[in-house]
């Protein structure tokens, strides 16, 4: 897959728009709160799939208000995109970049791969060479 071009307003569409919501939908299903919405950690690819970028601030198992909190930053999120007017407050603030087809039954949405737990030097006490 190739690496898409972060979100901007000529790349948004209703498809894209639409792509946007299922991904979000899709990783939060998957038990996945990325706590980082901005329009830099959307990547959206020529056939308008989109991939979300950055998990380094995410974490699993989220409460059902931070999902819902989290959806509200990516309507307003578009809404500031799609019309040009500033965010009155970004509800949610890095590092996979890569994501991989999650279901055929949702086109056009690409999640990330999830991190492997104890693979990171940061959290398992060893040093990078």
């Amino acid at each position: 897959m190739k690496q898409g071009k972060p979100l901007n307003a000529a790349l948004l569409n209703e498809k894209v728009e639409r792509n946007i919501l299922r991904a979000y939908e899709e990783i939060h299903k998957a038990g996945v709160f990325h706590n980082n919405v901005h329009k830099d950690h959307i990547l959206v690819n020529q056939d308008h799939t989109v991939a979300i970028i950055s998990y380094g601030r995410s974490s699993t198992h989220p409460q059902e208000a931070e999902l819902r909190a989290e959806m509200q930053a990516v309507d307003a999120m578009i809404k500031q995109i799609r019309t040009g007017t500033a965010p009155a407050a970004q509800a949610t603030g890095g590092s996979m970049p890569r994501g991989v087809p999650i279901s055929p039954t949702a086109p056009g949405v690409i999640a990330p791969k999830p991190p492997v737990l104890g693979t990171d030097p940061a959290t398992t006490g060893a040093r990078q060479k």
